[in-house]
This record gives structure tokens, sequence and C-alpha cells, in this order.
């Protein structure tokens, strides 16, 4: 997750996931599937299942130009993972010679959803979104 095309690729896949309907079901008296709208558990997995936990809060206290320095404190178990990487795996990943268009292969994202658009046209942008859905989220 420490490189930029892997974090993307992952970051495309969670959203475009995330953006699905998710539905609660049960076994029905004739044994089909029937939509659980009155279980508790409905709402939270189909209308709200990750309240900006957290986030709002941290971007209030530490975002924006005016809260630049302040310290941050961590809770509810939190920790600090700098978003950086090694000399050593630098160099091996240079070595590995892994390029955004090698990750976007492995994950199934097409190279344009990562704002990579070397050798993309108006024509083939079309054609690869449809593929993704095809070939990936429908998978």
């Amino acid at each position: 997750m420490q490189m930029t095309a892997v974090y993307a690729c992952v970051r495309v896949l969670a959203e475009s996931v995330a953006s699905l309907p998710l539905h609660l079901y049960r076994r029905g008296t004739a044994g089909n599937r029937e939509k659980a709208e009155e279980h508790p558990l409905f709402f939270l997995l189909h209308d709200e299942p990750n309240p900006e936990r957290l986030r709002n809060s941290w971007n209030a206290a530490y975002g924006g130009a005016g809260n630049a320095g302040k310290v941050a404190i961590l809770e509810e178990g939190m920790t600090f993972t700098p978003v950086s990487i090694s000399p050593q795996d630098a160099q091996l990943l240079e070595k590995r010679k892994f390029t955004v268009e090698e990750i976007c292969r492995i994950f199934r994202v097409p190279p344009h959803l990562v704002q990579n658009l070397d050798r993309t046209t108006f024509n083939n942008i079309e054609q690869m979104s449809i593929d993704f859905v095809m070939y990936s989220l429908m998978p």
C-alpha cells in the first residue's frame, strides 16, 4: 500500500464495490429468499455501512492551513504509519520494475482509473470502463 499505484488500484476497487447495493436477506417460507428490511442490521448494511467514523472529527481538528503544525492525538488504538518508503524498498521495487501498468494488470483495473493516461484515447477509455465492470466488478 506504500506504492501509489497499488493504493490507487485498491481505492478504485473498494470504492466501486462500496457503491454497489448491499441487501440483507432471510429465507422465506417457501425456501426462497426475501429482503429482510425490518431486520435491525438492514439499515446499517444497506444505507450507512461506514459513517465518516472519526474522519470528520480528525479533519475538523487537524485539517486545513489554520491547523497546520498541530500535534495530532491518536485515539481508539490508532498508530502512526508514515507514508514513505525506505531506500532499500525503493531499490527493490526499482529492481523488480513494477510499473503502474503491471500493477493495474494484477488488480484488473484499467490504467485510466489510476490516472495513467499515457496510452489512452477517448475511444478506448469507454471500452476499458465497460471491461472494468464486466471483468473486474462482476466476478
